[in-house]
């Protein structure tokens, strides 16, 4: 049984549409594995999504709602992540491949010490493990990426209008957590 949490990035209050596709990649991820999808968004004014992302199957909607994540932060979205990670315990963390998701989750790997397969075209479980194909040498060819075995996490980011986004059949119960973050060091406002 295999978690899949996936990072929601917002602005203004609004859920970016790549993130809306690595939602229902997650949902299909944790079909196949048997194993719970969740969500996790940071930002301010923004207990209000976790009704958008049940409707895109997420059983729980991790929510880090502070002033001061405002406007984002590399410092306090990871470590929102990070909380979310800690009390989903997921073994699947998906991550949009947008400028915000390739900031956010080589350092939300780093923090786990895990790898990241990076701007994914195709995804799967395979044994366990993630696996999927990612471009090289400027599209001309792809490359088949696989996640470590020992990860106990196991991070990608799918490429952006790759995965179709679509709401789910049977939406999920969209239960908020909201996130009780330590004091955060947000370098730049």
């Amino acid at each position: 049984m295999s978690n899949v949490l996936v990072f929601i990035e917002q602005r203004d209050g609004k859920i970016r549409k790549s993130s809306l596709e690595a939602l229902t990649l997650g949902r299909t991820l944790s079909q196949k594995t048997g194993g719970a999808l969740g969500a996790a968004v940071a930002g301010s004014g923004i207990s209000g999504l976790a009704a958008e992302l049940a409707a895109y199957g997420a059983a729980k909607v991790f929510v880090a709602d502070r002033q001061e994540l405002a406007l984002f932060s590399t410092e306090g979205y990871t470590a929102a992540l990070d909380a979310a990670a800690t009390a989903f315990k997921p073994s699947i963390v998906l991550v949009s491949a947008t400028a915000m998701g390739r900031d956010v989750a080589p350092r939300f790997a780093a923090r786990r010490g895990v790898s990241v397969l990076s701007d994914v075209m195709t995804l799967d479980v395979e044994g366990g493990r993630l696996a999927g194909e990612r471009p090289v040498y400027s599209g001309k060819a792809h490359v088949l990426v696989t996640a470590a075995a020992s990860a106990g996490i196991q991070v990608a980011t799918p490429r952006p209008n790759v995965f179709p986004a679509s709401r789910s059949d049977a939406p999920g119960a969209g239960e908020v957590v909201n996130l009780d973050l330590p004091a955060l060091k947000i370098r730049a406002v």
